[in-house]
């Protein structure tokens, strides 16, 4: 029965990412990510993502702000970000993240810099 009732407000969440507006963000878990084929334990820097709300996907070299999102899709977000590389507030540069969420815990990222899938490993 709970098993149930999870997939049911997983599907509500999912429902109501395609409505979201302003403030809503994506519905994942909050914590670390890592590339699906990547063990949590150990796990390099360049195989990990951090989420803590919002539309934003935190990389461990460059912190990013969100511009603009968009649905598009039942479960798929476009955000349009600035960006700046650690330590170099004066050379920003535009990511546009192409995000398909499979689950409250995995999802697809795609951009300029390539493309991934993550799971989630602990908070």
């Amino acid at each position: 029965m709970n098993t149930l009732v999870g997939l049911i407000l997983s599907t509500f969440a999912l429902a109501a990412l395609g409505l979201a507006g302003g403030g809503q963000g994506l519905p994942l878990r909050h914590g670390d990510y890592v590339e699906a084929a990547t063990p949590c334990t150990g796990a390099p820097s360049s195989a990990r993502l951090w989420f803590g709300g919002g539309y934003v996907l935190h990389t461990p070299h460059a912190h990013c702000e969100a511009r603009r999102h968009r649905a598009t899709g039942p479960a798929d977000v476009e955000v349009s970000l600035r960006c700046y590389e650690q330590g170099e507030r004066a050379a920003p540069f535009a990511r546009r993240d192409h995000i398909a969420i499979a689950s409250h815990t995995e999802f697809t990222l795609a951009n300029d810099f390539g493309h991934g899938r993550y799971r989630w490993c602990r908070d």
